[in-house]
């Protein structure tokens, strides 16, 4: 059973048993393959200061972001330059997205993207269709993870198929097009 509270790291046959006999690879192409199966690009939808915060936390990891020296200059040179790096991060993968393959799990749907081969789990408790293509999807999670995603398709017949898959796994409320 796809169960919310399972982890997004488990092995597919523990997370989902119906994908303990199933193992399938991504292809680079954006059609569809299969009944099933849907492929688009996933965008997560993350606040600007919690994107630029997290590029600034990534860059501060590094030993080589700390001043050689302690004097006013030297310190204040390393802020502006690891300010600026985290905000240009920020600015240049703002609309960033992957490629995914959805499709229908038990209460749930299974998202598997290229990088990532075991699939994820989403149990949307918000749909919003966007546009003809765009599908806008909120789930319940704790706190820093990220909670909005914007699914994309090429066509209006995946869309209107996935905002029909998301509707069957919701658990609140689905909004009509905005």
């Amino acid at each position: 059973m796809c169960g919310y509270s399972e982890s997004l790291r488990y092995p597919p046959e523990k997370a989902c048993p119906e994908l303990a006999n199933s193992v399938e690879t991504m292809t680079s192409g954006d059609v569809s393959s299969g009944a099933d199966e849907l492929s688009g690009q996933m965008r997560p939808l993350v606040p600007r200061w919690q994107l630029f915060a997290g590029f600034l936390g990534f860059l501060l990891l590094f030993p080589t972001a700390y001043p050689p020296a302690l004097d006013a200059n030297t310190v204040f040179f390393w802020v502006v330059l690891l300010t600026g790096l985290a905000a240009l991060m920020a600015y240049v993968l703002r609309n960033k997205t992957v490629k995914v393959r959805i499709r229908p799990g038990e209460r749930c749907l299974l998202i598997t993207s290229e990088w990532e081969p075991n699939p994820g789990q989403l149990v949307p408790s918000r749909v919003q269709m966007k546009s003809d293509k765009v599908i806008e999807v909120e789930r319940k999670g704790k706190r820093w993870e990220v909670k909005r995603i914007e699914l994309q398709f090429t066509s209006q017949q995946d869309a209107t198929k996935a905002m029909e898959m998301l509707t069957q796994t919701s658990s609140g409320s689905v909004l009509p097009g905005g």
